[in-house]
């Protein structure tokens, strides 16, 4: 694990761009991980350069690096011996390092080590200065602590560590006038580049204002999309900054920890806390607690209170408002078009017309427009389906684009077979254009819809008119499915099988032709329609005189029409008498 000590040493070989081919190529091995290779080049290099001193310190940082304290320590006493026959062979700021490195209780104290640094090379100073603040901090000694970051700020304002420090040091302490002093710049300092900064930068970002917060989470958010953070450290910062602040009162630390923790790959866990938030004072924050919960709740789920900000945002956003491109800047993976879309299933009157007026504004392509209307039918949204469409139509029709518009039409009635005007332009379309087919699956298309409504009436009404295109056509396969299909819509009617018979015939079928006229001496005999039945039944045994159920179920019929014949005669023959 890499402690804050260890994480200071790497970054001092990061910064040190040593005069030496040698000790950079040393350093640059030691930050790739490559440590085995580091302690070959370091014995080497300490045997033909045995008076250069940051090789000592380099092999001191190594030994800690690896646990191997016993070593640092003899180190340090062959560094004590030198030191103490050529007193200038080593830099005091370096020595005294050193000495705390390896043996804190016996180096001189924090606020001397810190003034050293201050005074010593910029490499040092950026590595190791922000972990002694940290310490004389946790220490108790917080106005050492101020008194060398405001020096650090002074001498060095060009260096990010003396910044990120600052802010650091005004977020332990609760020092509004330094974090106020920092924070009034119109922009940040270039992006933190270390982990202890990312963290400060998480933390400030929980309190510092508007729009400086939402900067440096969108640096954050490109930090992590890059890899910058692994998975542990960010997990730990999360689980810290929720741990800090109650959601209900802070609602800031929710946001950015849904925020951040989604990017894991993961659902984070504290999704239903969204339906607690009832007001929320800023307008990004308002806006991006909708799209978390367009990315982490059902449409169903969704509050009162969220239902309103998920409006605000939209709203936001077809007014190009700058909360509204804040918004979809830090939450990249909720698009315009997949807000309408959610807000389209949340079922809301207010929210649907504000999200078709996105629509008509976003102006999407007619696929996309299909598309989502697609979506909408799957998921139980029909109705805003059929509004989506709509309004694809009313822009095919703006556009004079004819095509398109037949083409949104014909989707449009196959969800709302109820618009007849809307029909009657598809098919008639498509039947001046000799699209026959196209015209008769709409009609299916439509039949089928419905059905599924209940509307049995309206589903035979589309039937007859698709088996009139068909007859035009002569397309006799297609004939014959609807005539199968009007039988199955009224299962009580023998004409209606006999019909699909025939139609079947015609389109040589005879197998289903079959099923159809067996139905039909069925129906006809519970209806005591004796003459359909004996229709029914000649003509299944025409098909084919090998048949012994059909000629069976033929003479059977006529046996019993003789047998009503001798009855009526013999009736009517009492009656004369």
């Amino acid at each position: 694990m890499t402690t804050p000590l260890k994480a200071a040493i790497l970054r001092h070989w990061e910064l040190d761009r040593s005069l030496f081919p040698a000790l950079a190529e040393i350093h640059s091995l030691g930050i790739r991980g490559a440590r085995g290779t580091v302690l070959d080049a370091l014995l080497e290099a300490v045997a033909t350069l045995r008076d250069f001193p940051s090789l000592y310190v380099t092999l001191v940082e190594f030994s800690i690096l690896e646990e191997r304290n016993a070593d640092a320590r003899l180190l340090w006493r062959t560094i004590e011996r030198r030191i103490a026959t050529d007193p200038s062979w080593m830099s005091k700021t370096e020595s005294s390092l050193l000495a705390w490195l390896i043996a804190p209780d016996q180096a001189p104290p924090l606020d001397e080590l810190g003034k050293e640094l201050l005074a010593g090379p910029a490499p040092l100073r950026r590595a190791f200065l922000p972990l002694i603040l940290q310490e004389l901090r946790a220490s108790g000694h917080s106005a050492t602590s101020h008194y060398l970051v405001v020096r650090w700020l002074a001498e060095y304002p060009s260096e990010p560590d003396a910044w990120w420090s600052g802010i650091a040091h005004a977020l332990e302490t609760h020092d509004h006038a330094l974090l106020a002093r920092l924070l009034t710049a119109q922009s940040l300092p270039r992006e933190p580049e270390t982990t202890w900064q990312w963290t400060t930068a998480l933390q400030l970002a929980l309190r510092a204002p508007e729009p400086h917060c939402w900067t440096i989470i969108n640096q954050v958010i490109d930090h992590v999309r890059k890899g910058g953070f692994s998975a542990r450290e960010l997990r730990s910062f999360l689980e810290e900054a929720l741990s800090e602040y109650d959601v209900l009162r802070h609602p800031r630390a929710l946001l950015i920890s849904l925020l951040l923790s989604g990017m894991l790959g993961e659902a984070p866990n504290r999704t239903r806390e969204l339906l607690s938030l009832s007001t929320l004072e800023s307008p990004v924050e308002r806006g991006l607690a909708a799209a978390l919960a367009v990315q982490w709740l059902e449409p169903t789920e969704l509050s009162p209170a969220l239902i309103a900000m998920l409006e605000e945002l939209l709203e936001g956003i077809q007014a190009g408002q700058e909360f509204a491109r804040i918004v979809q800047k830090l939450e990249t993976g909720v698009r315009p078009l997949t807000l309408c879309e959610y807000a389209l299933r949340v079922g809301n009157p207010v929210l649907t017309q504000r999200a078709l007026a996105v629509l008509v504004d976003l102006q999407p392509a007619l696929s996309e427009f299909l598309s989502l209307a697609s979506r909408l039918d799957i998921a139980g949204s029909t109705e805003a389906a059929i509004e989506v469409l709509r309004v694809a139509a009313r822009q095919c029709r703006q556009r004079h684009d004819r095509v398109g518009l037949v083409r949104a039409l014909r989707a449009l009635v196959q969800l709302d077979p109820r618009e007849r005007a809307a029909l009657e332009f598809v098919v008639s379309a498509d039947t001046r254009s000799g699209r026959f087919a196209q015209a008769i699956d709409t009609l299916l298309a439509t039949a089928n819809r419905a059905a599924q409504t209940g509307d049995r009436s309206l589903q035979r009404e589309l039937l007859e008119r698709a088996a009139t295109v068909a007859e035009l056509a002569d397309d006799r396969p297609r004939l014959a499915l609807i005539a199968e299909l009007l039988a199955e819509s009224d299962a009580g009617s023998v004409d209606r099988h006999l019909a699909a018979a025939t139609a079947l015939l015609r389109a040589g079928q005879g197998e289903r032709a079959r099923a159809q006229l067996w139905a039909a001496i069925r129906i006809a005999l519970e209806q005591r329609r004796l003459d359909e039945a004996l229709v029914a039944a000649e003509q299944l045994a025409a098909l084919d005189p090998n048949d012994e159920a059909a000629a069976a179920q033929l003479n059977d019929l006529r046996a019993l029409r003789r047998r009503i014949g001798e009855q009526r005669s013999v009736m009517t023959s009492s009656e004369t008498n």
